[in-house]
């Protein structure tokens, strides 16, 4: 069995280029950028002002989201793409094509994290507003803060909710949907890299339809 081990070790670090240094420096940059987030439920800026009006929450949505994403483009993909100008990698099987989509296949799984993260803490927020109980009886803490501002319009004997329930969850959706879309289209590392790989070859990332989403 010892034998069976190692030479599945063996396999394992020649496919994955787990012991690449271009590897390890890859997963050292990204220490960098995996607290960061895609959705704004944890700046000052957000907890100090709530209860928020919905143009103020989309607001802070928007500029957290595009911000992260710049910083994906600027600073993370240029570091590395300079990590790989500055140390070819020289894989052990010598299989290159082979290298690259182990990178690909490992940034992919940081930025599917990135996404995942977000959306986590987003529904944490989110979560402690939920009715609780059983029966269909059902109670709200009502300790706890507000997230959005709404008012009540009285017209005509009725009274309607401004914004509309349907305005506060479409604002909450489209959040999400930005967070998921963020990612997309930053390329590989090899696309990057003359005379390496196709062009146009982008790293997959987090899509609108998988579960985690659809939730």
């Amino acid at each position: 069995w010892g034998f069976n081990v190692a030479s599945s070790r063996e396999r394992i670090e020649l496919s994955l280029h787990t012991l690449s240094p271009n590897v390890l420096e890859l997963s050292q940059l990204w220490e960098s950028f995996s607290s960061r987030l895609l959705i704004d439920v944890q700046s000052s800026d957000f907890q100090d002002r709530m209860p928020l009006d919905l143009p103020r929450f989309e607001k802070l949505q928007h500029d957290c989201c595009e911000r992260v994403k710049e910083t994906l483009w600027k600073e993370w993909i240029p570091v590395a793409v300079h990590m790989f100008h500055r140390e070819p990698p020289q894989p052990a099987n010598g299989d290159l094509h082979s290298y690259y989509n182990s990178i690909a296949t490992l940034m992919s799984s940081q930025l599917r994290k990135l996404v995942s993260g977000s959306v986590d803490t987003f529904t944490d927020l989110f979560q402690p507003y939920s009715l609780v109980g059983s029966g269909g009886q059902g109670a709200v803490n009502y300790v706890l803060s507000p997230i959005f501002k709404v008012g009540l319009k009285a017209q005509g004997g009725e009274f309607t909710m401004t914004p509309t329930f349907a305005d506060l969850e479409a604002a909450v959706l489209r959040a999400v949907e930005n967070a998921v879309n963020a990612p997309a289209g930053i390329p590989r590392i090899d696309a990057e890299l003359p005379l390496q790989g196709d062009s146009g070859a982008v790293i997959p990332t987090m899509g609108q339809d998988e579960e985690k989403i659809l939730k």
